[in-house]
């Protein structure tokens, strides 16, 4: 497996000065030599959210690609190949005296405009996956079920529509369940008007019943295998890794998702399943990762953590996966 280091960070504007830099001729030349393209005028400036700031600093003290400049024309540079948004670019690692930016800050050269390309405004969250020197030993790959294996995430959005619609409460954005729902957990506080938890005494036992109501029916209307799910799983299985899943479904309510995995056809390759029943501390603990590496019969380290939210990344993270 090839070695990567995955950030994210959200995009805020620079000094300009890529502009000059990115278009001298020998930036350039060396950059279509080394890189394989030519890059756009200027760079796209990432803030590293505070939980990635370590992997930056191994970024940062990593060998990396040489930009040399030729005579006096300009300052030398490292930089490190890596996709945005299935883009290809580098980050740009300045020499210390020139970097006009915070520890925290990136800069990304890509062949193209990316905030034009990718309609970013300051504020927009990306991850970009930069590539490490050598591979990784993989023996296991654990996959998340929810908008991982399988396409669940609007059934989530419509339970939060459906609570709303039974209160009387006004609708809100679908960013803003993004929001509420981003550590894994679902803060309802988010999505309530204000002061609404206090005027009706009781209203999370309520909104908890009317969630338990209509989940399963929900879910087994609109969820379904991700696109391509079948094919995943079969060319790793394949290849020898061994697969798992974590989820932090309890064990009541994971059996009518894992009826649409043996739908299609995919379940019986998964040799351990753990739910949040299964461990002292869910996810983002380390507890469910540990404990799914142990029945595979695998070390954390040469396991990866397959999942779409930010407690995924943290329990994956904490238990030494990758």
């Amino acid at each position: 497996m090839k070695c990567q280091w995955i950030l994210q960070g959200r995009v805020v504007s620079g000094s300009r000065a890529a502009a000059h830099f990115t278009r001298l001729d020998w930036v350039q030349q060396q950059c279509r030599e080394k890189l394989d393209f030519a890059p756009f005028p200027g760079t796209l400036n990432l803030e590293i959210d505070p939980d990635f700031i370590p992997l930056l600093s191994e970024l940062r003290g990593a060998d990396a690609i040489e930009l040399i400049p030729q005579a006096s024309d300009g300052c030398a540079a490292k930089v490190i190949p890596l996709t945005i948004e299935g883009i290809r670019g580098a980050v740009v690692i300045p020499e210390d005296k020139v970097n006009t930016h915070g520890q925290n800050i990136v800069e990304v050269l890509a062949p193209v405009d990316l905030r034009g390309s990718l309609g970013l405004e300051d504020g927009h969250l990306l991850t970009l996956f930069a590539d490490r020197p050598g591979n990784a030993p993989l023996d296991a790959a654990i996959f998340d079920i929810d908008g991982t294996l399988l396409d669940s995430v609007g059934v989530y959005f419509e339970i939060v529509r459906t609570v709303l619609d039974r209160f009387d409460f006004p609708q809100v954005p679908v960013d803003e369940i993004r929001e509420a729902a981003k550590d894994g957990g679902f803060e309802w506080v988010r999505v309530l008007p204000e002061s609404a938890l206090l005027r009706q005494p009781g209203l999370r036992s309520q909104i908890q019943s009317v969630v338990e109501e209509v989940y399963r029916p929900l879910f087994e209307i609109e969820a379904r295998p991700m696109p391509g799910l079948k094919t995943v799983v079969e060319n790793l299985a394949a290849a020898g890794i061994k697969l798992g899943i974590v989820t932090s479904t309890s064990s009541e309510q994971v059996g009518f998702k894992l009826k649409k995995l043996k739908q299609n056809n995919t379940l019986d390759y998964f040799e351990a399943i753990v739910t949040s029943s299964d461990v002292a501390r869910k996810k983002p603990a380390p507890d469910p990762m540990a404990e799914c590496c142990r029945q595979l019969d695998v070390k954390q380290e040469n396991s990866v953590y397959i999942g779409d939210s930010r407690s995924d990344i943290q329990s994956g993270r904490s238990a030494g996966m990758k």
